[in-house]
């Protein structure tokens, strides 16, 4: 009897043994998955970490490089309208000198040997208040003989220099004003001011 309790006791402590080997196989199994699992997120979310990052990154580059841009063109434009705003005031002086009342009736004179139809023709000379006189005797020395009595000068208060010229029979004034001179010259010196600029 005792052999066969030693043999019971034999067994219930070798199944205790198996019993706790397999619980022990499992529970390493478990934490093994388990720490497969933790290492696995883990990695995912440092991937995930980096991949952001990396987007912010050249999101900033982009930003960046679009600001430096804009400065640019800001730059470039404010330097375009400031050489451009210069250049009409110089445009101005210039024409207000180049202006005088001879070279006016000069211009006058080529114009009526271009445009006058006949020695019928009237001609009618709009200029600044200040320059009338001036232009009218200059025109006297200036035309020929068959203008000299059909040639009317009259002031304009909105002109500042220069002048605007039409013949009978057209509705067309010639336009010599100071500000249509520096309109002109303006025109031209603003692409070039482009070109120098963008050079």
């Amino acid at each position: 009897m005792s052999q066969d309790l030693q043999s019971l006791l034999d067994k219930i402590k070798q199944d205790g043994i198996e019993k706790a080997a397999a619980q022990e196989k499992e529970i390493i199994s478990n934490a093994e998955k388990k720490s497969a699992e933790i290492i696995a997120q883990a990695k995912q979310e440092a991937a995930q970490i980096l991949k952001n990052a990396e987007i912010e990154s050249e999101n900033l580059r982009k930003r960046a490089e679009s600001a430096v841009q804009q400065a640019s063109r800001d730059i470039i434009l404010t330097l375009k309208n400031e050489i451009q705003g210069r250049l009409n005031k110089i445009f101005a002086n210039t024409t207000a000198q180049a202006f005088s009342a001879e070279y006016m009736a000069s211009i006058i004179a080529d114009l009526c040997k271009t445009f006058a139809a006949d020695s019928e023709t009237k001609l009618t000379v709009v200029s600044a208040v200040k320059d009338v006189d001036a232009l009218k005797n200059a025109l006297m020395n200036a035309l020929a003989d068959s203008f000299k009595n059909n040639c009317e000068v009259f002031p304009d208060k909105e002109l500042s220099g220069g002048f605007k010229v039409n013949f009978s029979g057209s509705d067309v004034f010639y336009d010599f004003s100071d500000d249509a001179v520096c309109s002109l010259l303006a025109q031209y010196a603003g692409p070039v001011v482009g070109d120098l600029l963008k050079k």
